[in-house]
């Protein structure tokens, strides 16, 4: 068993749409363009932390993928990601619910400048929304005993498919496990040339 633990990289599927997009939603936060929240948080943006950053970090923003449904083979990949926002409590001991909705509402801002989309999808290529459909809970929780305070917001994103099949084969890159992505894209090209006849 611990031999098949060792094998579990997750680098072996560094190319699947929330991986992309989890990491570009990082670099976007640790880059200048991300503007305050950059100064905010000072290169503490992380992927798939889920509440173990240590305080001397603090504040902190976590960026992982909750799910996401299909609408079809050659449709649309539809999920969400969750941004985890730690702030620690003694600096915001007097604007505790105060400091959720002004980062929350911020983001919602950020997420209408066209940059913000223009620059993501530099990196997942396949992307088309993110960030339409924003929900945030400013209920505040505290996972280190009042140490850290921490709050969600949760956004969508859509990635085309069929899009999503030729930028992995335009690389190089397939699912040999379990099928392979030129097959499909064969099927997809055969499918749109009996559409147009």
């Amino acid at each position: 068993m611990s031999d098949r633990i060792d094998k579990a990289t997750y680098s072996l599927y560094c190319n699947l749409p929330s991986q992309l997009l989890v990491q570009s939603v990082v670099n976007y936060f640790n880059s200048l363009k991300a503007g305050k929240f950059a100064e905010l948080f000072g290169g503490n943006v992380f992927p798939y932390r889920r509440d173990d950053t240590e305080e001397r970090v603090l504040p902190s923003l976590n960026v992982y993928s909750l799910g996401y449904e299909t609408t079809g083979d050659f449709a649309y990949f539809l999920g969400n990601l969750r941004l985890e926002f730690n702030l620690p409590v003694k600096l915001i001991r007097d604007r505790q619910t105060e400091a959720g909705v002004v980062i929350g509402e911020s983001l919602f801002l950020l997420t209408r400048n066209p940059d913000w989309l223009l620059t993501i999808m530099e990196t997942v290529p396949a992307l088309k929304e993110l960030g339409t459909k924003i929900s945030a809970n400013y209920e505040p929780l505290y996972p280190r005993e009042k140490d850290s305070l921490m709050f969600y917001v949760t956004m969508n994103y859509k990635v085309d498919i069929a899009c999503y099949f030729d930028y992995l084969n335009e690389h190089g890159l397939d699912t040999s496990d379990p099928c392979k992505v030129a097959d499909i894209v064969k099927v997809y090209n055969l499918n749109t040339k009996l559409d147009i006849s």
